[in-house]
């Protein structure tokens, strides 16, 4: 299978990663893309991760909804690449990736922790820094910044790290597909994060020839 990887920010300018895409193909058959719609572990691990680890959780679905407004209101995020590669060519598309709440299942004790420790700190550490920043500041908006950056400091510590098991989830997804697809030709859109550590790996399975930009 010829693979060519498309890394980039997911709200990189789609016309911009089409071009390079067909450019180094020519016709597509396959999309390989990340978040997969299946592989949940089911509702009550999902509402366990939600009681359990909540600052990150609620931090995660805020971040999706940004990108959905974003996307919404001015049209750049990886879908319109995706919807532009399935109608112009017909492609197929593949989810691959692991369900971001199987992964917080897979290491839950250790999120736990991870998350009492940022929230404690942040609790100790945040409104004093609001009070210091602000000449009168309420309650509520001690919490507020408490919550929002304790959630983006969490959001980050959890995708560095996941990089790695993602990038192998994906690549390993990848080649089991190539094992019964050897003559297509695919690409992979995902994040610039996850490109380099995904072509690592995928470069030495024999069954996925890697297509470099022109």
């Amino acid at each position: 299978m010829r693979l060519y990887i498309a890394g980039g920010y997911h709200i990189t300018r789609p016309e911009k990663r089409i071009e390079a895409i067909e450019e180094a193909l020519g016709d597509v058959d396959v999309v390989f893309v990340e978040a997969p719609r299946s592989d949940s572990p089911g509702i009550k691990a999902v509402m366990w991760n939600l009681f359990s680890v909540p600052v990150l959780v609620m931090t995660m679905y805020l971040w999706v909804g940004i990108l959905t407004v974003w996307a919404a209101l001015v049209g750049k995020d990886d879908q319109q690449v995706v919807t532009h590669l399935s109608e112009a060519h017909g492609a197929e598309v593949v989810h691959t990736d692991q369900n971001v709440h199987r992964l917080l299942v897979e290491s839950r004790h250790l999120w736990v922790i991870g998350h009492g420790i940022v929230v404690l700190l942040a609790a100790l550490a945040i409104p004093e820094f609001v009070d210091r920043l602000f000449t009168f500041t309420t309650l509520w908006m001690q919490l507020l910044t408490l919550t929002l950056f304790t959630g983006l400091g969490l959001f980050v510590l959890f995708l560095a790290g996941t990089l790695q098991s993602r990038n192998a989830k994906m690549a390993r997804d990848i080649e089991q597909y190539a094992v019964s697809h050897e003559t297509v030709t695919a690409c992979l859109i995902t994040g610039g994060h996850h490109a380099s550590g995904i072509k690592r790996i995928l470069e030495e399975n024999p069954n996925v020839s890697l297509v470099e930009a022109e």
